[in-house]
């Protein structure tokens, strides 16, 4: 008999998660618990496991990755702290609400990089005189020894221990850099609460195949598959609504003809939010809409919240239930409008409209795709 997951067995599961919020010791309103003020000292130990200390709380952060700057915006509740984003980071924004929201994060200085990638580039960097600068680790020391090497401290950021704990820590840093982990605090608290209930669905599904999902990203006529298994960055949230990704075995972002497409059989498409991406780029093209997901209109563009859905970010938790409820309509009551609500309050103390969140539902653009109708108000 299928069981529906409804709130009665959210409640069983949400009790942890209250006793979190408990000893995090929030007050009213933004949720943050005893920050450092003042020139008081912080120190706190980056991803790379080496200890950062600074003299006074950051008050002037470049991060040099998209997801990095969308995460400090969550955890600090603004952009006042970022004095410069990756090029990118603004690009993201300017298709969000955060746009909205703060406007001013379009006048935050980008010319952090060189080129498109993330190479620093010292001179811009040094000029906007950072307390802190977040950079990637995984590329080697050429990243951040120049860096270094002008007399800037530099946080470093990689992959630890899978998705969920990476962007656990990640949040955590971003307050301790500010003497303030609170409203981090409540926001994996939140996450984990999500994730736990996803699992307990997740466990009751019938043994046997899962749904098969393609995630896909659209660059003019070249098409890409984004590889990686329950733990990759590009993936994971798959694996917890209770997919699999078809392109497992594949790199990140492995370039794809249509007829690949086709002979990875997915159910599900998802296609990342590129200028005007909509589901007719798969239910319309003749070689792709032979597939399953094509035949079934179970194709949909990921949504553009605080950052890019399908991108490891502070919007996981509802990027999962988004594809659960997907997934799998029949197990899940509709909560993800709930959800997103509780989520974009806890990180910005906003309280968002029926309108604001059809636009990040992109719901006019899925409105054709199958069940996508579940998440109207």
């Amino acid at each position: 008999m299928t069981e529906i997951w409804t709130r009665r067995n959210l409640l069983a599961t949400a009790s942890a998660a209250v006793a979190t919020f408990g000893l995090l010791g929030c007050k009213d309103g933004d949720g943050s618990a005893s920050p450092v003020t003042g020139d008081k000292a912080v120190s706190f130990l980056d991803l790379d496991g080496r200890t950062i200390k600074l003299p006074r709380p950051a008050e002037r952060i470049v991060t040099l990755g998209p997801p990095y700057a969308a995460m400090a915006l969550a955890v600090y509740g603004s952009p006042e702290r970022l004095v410069g984003i990756h090029p990118r980071a603004q690009d993201m924004f300017a298709r969000s609400f955060v746009r909205e929201l703060f406007p001013e994060v379009m006048d935050i200085p980008t010319n952090i990089a060189v080129g498109g990638d993330f190479t620093p580039n010292v001179e811009g960097i040094a000029r906007l005189h950072p307390d802190i600068v977040v950079q990637w680790a995984e590329m080697g020391d050429a990243l951040i020894a120049p860096l270094e090497n002008a007399g800037i401290t530099v946080a470093r950021y990689r992959s630890i221990g899978g998705a969920e704990a990476t962007l656990s820590a990640m949040m955590t840093m971003f307050g301790e850099m500010i003497g303030d982990t609170g409203r981090a605090e409540r926001l994996n608290a939140q996450r984990g609460e999500t994730s736990r209930r996803l699992a307990e669905m997740v466990r009751t599904l019938p043994t046997g195949p899962r749904q098969r999902v393609l995630l896909m990203t659209r660059t003019g006529e070249a098409m890409y598959a984004s590889g990686g298994g329950s733990e990759g960055l590009y993936s994971y949230y798959i694996y917890r609504a209770g997919g699999i990704n078809v392109a497992e075995a594949l790199p990140d972002y492995s370039p794809v003809s249509r007829e690949q497409v086709a002979a990875l059989e997915p159910d599900v498409i998802l296609l990342f939010g590129g200028e005007g991406e909509t589901p007719g780029t798969i239910l319309d093209d003749p070689v792709l809409q032979s597939t399953r997901a094509a035949a079934t209109r179970r194709v949909y563009v990921l949504p553009t919240g605080s950052h890019y859905w399908g991108a490891i970010g502070p919007d996981d938790a509802l990027t999962q239930t988004w594809l659960a409820e997907l997934l799998y309509p029949d197990r899940l009551e509709r909560t993800l409008r709930n959800e997103m609500r509780e989520t974009y309050r806890a990180m910005f103390d906003r309280e968002f409209s029926d309108e604001r969140i059809d636009r990040i539902l992109l719901q006019e653009t899925n409105g054709v795709s199958a069940d996508y109708d579940r998440f109207l108000a």
